[in-house]
């Protein structure tokens, strides 16, 4: 067990003047909460210019944005294990400034080359993994049970502003500027979170050191990393030759890690598990981002290289889904705050279903509006679900389980979309095979999609797969319908 210590006097206000004021706390959260998904988004559309600039081809500067998924999923059962010792507040702010620190040194790479942008990269998102998954943590510490959803809520909200205000920066800042403006650009904001982190953060009680599961955590890097190579599989066109090395690869991965968690120590906390309303939003949560990972792995593939949209036209679609979840966020979390958490929970991944349907019409009809309407239910859906089930979530830890409930309610999302990515490129690949020929299959990659794969096609296998998402959310829904609408607080 691990012994509380004493508080060390360092830079923050006192915990009971934090409790007073729980909204400095927040804002403190959502600097750091508004940085990380800002960061993911706005380097998508910088692609393009970073490959020239460093010559080099598409499929190589992808490891930009791949290294990021890589380290923060990695990483985050990992900010979750230590947090509780080295503390919550110190945690986050220890994140802020190595984020800070990486974006100046990724701001810099055009001098230096591809590798120290990529590496750089990876050290930005281990400060974004120990920000973001301590950010949680801090609000259930802080703020009063009557008021946290809709402090998640509004998290929330910031989380979906920025991901709606990323590409659309970026495409003015590399087309006005230089793409590694994007950089630069973050480099204020990340230096006003650790003034104000040191300033209103208080001071953590630390704890002894844990002891260190060495075989459990390679064999999650091992896990993490084969299913990343797995849906780069299917971005290069591997599928046909490579598909069966790397499934099997991932599978012994995962089966030695569930190996190693059988053992006395263990990477990941069960005892968390054992609340109802912690499991049963681990699977929601789990199957909901997998499910949004597969709309934004395929999506763009039809919009652009199908239908030949304006990007206007797109950003319009696109914006949609993250702009009804800032608004239904704080909303849902203002509902759950006085009537409980199962209403919400279940009329998001109810909107959540509906939005699929309406999906599978939008491409049989190839309407726009039906596309924008499907899009903002999806968006109205995990904005009425994520609020109130984060913090039924981490309302249901106990004090010395919040660093792990902490850092394992953000592995959920981030656990989704690589999930999502690399099963969804499996899948929609076997149907490609399925539908049409092996051939097909093999072709499915991001510069012949298009140009080989018949729209007929690519729609039947898009309308299939959203057919399987549809069954997993009902799964899912299943699973929530006995969701409990309060939660015990545990201060043990």
């Amino acid at each position: 067990m691990l012994e509380d210590a004493a508080v060390e006097q360092e830079g923050g206000r006192s915990p009971e003047k934090a409790a007073r004021h729980p909204w400095w706390i927040l804002a403190v959260v959502l600097l750091g909460s508004f940085l990380g998904p800002l960061s993911g988004s706005i380097i998508n559309v910088a692609l393009p210019s970073i490959s020239s600039s460093f010559h080099i081809d598409l499929q190589t500067v992808k490891w930009v944005v791949l290294i990021y998924l890589l380290v923060v999923t990695a990483l985050l059962p990992l900010v979750g294990y230590f947090g509780r010792w080295i503390g919550e507040g110190r945690q986050y702010k220890l994140g802020l400034l190595i984020f800070m620190l990486a974006t100046i040194a990724c701001a810099l790479a055009p001098g230096i080359g591809i590798h120290w942008l990529v590496i750089f990269r990876g050290v930005q998102a281990f400060g974004s993994a120990l920000m973001f998954g301590m950010g949680p943590a801090l609000l259930t510490m802080y703020f009063p049970a009557e008021r946290r959803s809709l402090a998640f809520g509004i998290l929330g909200s910031v989380v979906a502003l920025a991901l709606i205000s990323g590409p659309p920066l970026g495409v003015v800042l590399c087309d006005l500027l230089d793409w590694h403006w994007i950089f630069w650009i973050q480099v204020p904001v990340a230096l006003a979170g650790v003034i104000v982190g040191w300033i209103l953060l208080p001071p953590d009680a630390r704890h002894s050191r844990p002891l260190i599961p060495v075989g459990s955590i390679a064999c999650w890097f091992a896990v993490v990393t084969a299913l990343v190579l797995l849906s780069e599989a299917f971005s290069k066109g591997l599928w046909f030759d490579y598909w069966p090395l790397t499934a099997a690869v991932t599978i012994a991965a995962l089966l030695l890690l569930i190996y190693s968690e059988t053992r006395p120590l263990t990477l990941f906390n069960y005892t968390v598990l054992r609340y109802p309303a912690f499991w049963r939003g681990v699977v929601a949560a789990v199957l909901l981002y997998l499910t949004v990972a597969i709309m934004i792995l395929l999506m763009p593939f039809y919009l652009e290289d199908y239908l030949m949209l304006p990007t206007w036209e797109k950003g319009l679609i696109f914006a949609a889904s993250p702009l009804a979840t800032a608004f239904f966020g704080p909303a849902a979390g203002h509902f759950a705050d006085r009537t409980g958490f199962r209403l919400p929970v279940i009329a998001g991944l109810i909107a959540f279903i509906v939005s699929l349907p309406v999906m599978i019409w939008s491409l049989a009809a190839s309407s726009l509006w039906a596309f924008f309407i499907a899009f903002f239910l999806m968006g109205m859906g995990s904005g009425l679900f994520s609020a109130p089930n984060y913090a039924a979530m981490m309302g249901s830890a106990s004090s010395a389980q919040r660093s792990a409930a902490s850092s394992m309610s953000t592995l959920t999302r981030n656990l989704g979309f690589l999930l999502g990515l690399s099963l969804g490129s499996l899948l929609f690949g076997l149907l490609l095979s399925w539908l049409a020929s092996p051939q097909m299959m093999q072709a499915a990659r991001t510069g012949e999609l298009a140009s080989v794969v018949p729209l007929p096609v690519f729609k039947a296998a898009f309308e299939r797969l959203l057919m399987i998402c549809t069954a997993l959310m009902i799964v899912a829904l299943a699973f929530s319908l006995r969701y409990p609408n309060r939660v015990q607080i545990r201060n043990d």
